[in-house]
């Protein structure tokens, strides 16, 4: 079976809604009360509140942050038992250093199914600025905002396609873009973003009347333009960007407080 974006992200959310459980070195096998006897000796002195956290998953799934990719890569649905296969056993970094589309976390297309990565960890985009991922054995599989990143004790560095997935459906682009989250203003107000490319790109708003749009300057590869909120109150339009021969690509919403 074929695996794609769009299947990750299905089996990611089948996860996320069986309360799947984190065990480390784990890859969805049904966590047994003899595979958490011996974690437990395993864990005894890395991981101090590990017998207490880890209960809770006896008689569930689990994974980690890389088995939870790995259990899709494994097997055709969630549920089903892992068929495991060495050339999939990969951590988080070799995951992330073998891939050959990744960009900085503030120029993340929005692809569902793109894989997060921070040192030593993964999560699985899923669009609109969510993400889930293996969080920690007192988590499990959580459901996670984009926009908190900088929030996080260990924040999501970088973007990447894992090369083990194929993503049909995603437009590709050399426009990276400081801004993907939603952005809102009052009337009148500004927001200036950034874009960096090898040539100026082409941006422009979805939705005439909520904002103005004006290219200020260029600085080596980067281009920076402002935003003036000039729309009601609730009126919000897209913010899209375009290399040369591109088709434009909405990459964040802005909006009217």
């Amino acid at each position: 079976m074929a695996k794609t974006n769009t299947g990750l992200v299905t089996f990611c959310k089948a996860a996320l809604n069986a309360k799947t459980g984190y065990v480390l070195s784990t890859f969805g096998r049904v966590f047994t009360q003899e595979i958490y006897n011996d974690k437990v000796k395993e864990f005894k002195n890395s991981e101090p509140t590990f017998a207490q956290d880890a209960k809770q998953w006896i008689g569930k799934r689990t994974v980690d942050c890389c088995g939870l990719v790995k259990y899709y890569m494994f097997a055709d649905k969630y549920g089903e038992n892992p068929a495991y296969t060495s050339k999939y056993d990969h951590d988080a970094n070799t995951m992330f250093r073998e891939a050959t589309s990744k960009g900085d976390i503030d120029s993340i297309p929005e692809i569902p199914g793109l894989l997060l990565h921070a040192e030593e960890h993964v999560g699985v985009y899923i669009g609109n600025g969510q993400v889930i991922e293996a969080f920690g054995t007192r988590e499990g599989v959580i459901q996670t905002d984009l926009k908190h990143n900088k929030e996080r004790h260990k924040p999501w560095t970088n973007w990447f396609k894992c090369k083990w997935i194929t993503y049909p459906n995603s437009p590709g682009t050399v426009v990276q873009i400081d801004t993907t989250m939603d952005v809102t203003k009052r009337h009148g107000e500004t927001y200036i973003f950034k874009t960096t490319s090898p040539q100026t790109p082409t941006v422009t708003v979805g939705t005439s009347g909520v904002v103005t749009l004006t290219h200020l300057r260029r600085e080596g590869q980067s281009d920076f333009w402002k935003l003036l909120f000039v729309g009601a109150s609730g009126q919000s339009a897209g913010i899209y960007t375009a290399g040369p021969g591109e088709q434009p690509l909405k990459r964040f919403v802005a909006r009217v407080a």
